[in-house]
């Protein structure tokens, strides 16, 4: 482990995350927090790809090609509003029918 890796591991509560080696978190740090069970490996465990933005789901424009995504895409943070001119924008549906979906319908219309 040397600064500047970046490491898939499991929280305590199951949760995934990337940390990276380095003054923050020291690799002693993270070893006692492995040694103790507070933190896990996960399967991919090191990695030196950057950790992937949470605010994208990284699936490209929805059309199922691998080009990169769309930057009118909203976040999944940001408000069914959003999500709702987005899915208009895209064709799919009107406002009206669109504001009558879940904002997690309407993020999987999306995809």
């Amino acid at each position: 482990m040397r600064d500047g890796d970046k490491l898939r591991l499991t929280g305590p509560a199951g949760a995934p995350f990337v940390v990276t080696v380095g003054p923050a978190f020291t690799a002693e740090y993270i070893e006692e927090r492995l040694r103790t069970g507070e933190w896990r490996q996960s399967e991919d465990a090191p990695t030196s790809a950057p950790a992937q933005d949470q605010g994208d789901s990284g699936q490209g424009d929805g059309d199922g090609s691998a080009g990169p995504p769309d930057p009118r895409r909203p976040s999944v943070n940001d408000p069914k509003s959003a999500w709702i001119s987005y899915i208009v924008s895209l064709g799919h549906l009107s406002a009206q029918d669109a504001a009558n979906y879940t904002k997690a319908d309407l993020i999987e219309m999306a995809n």
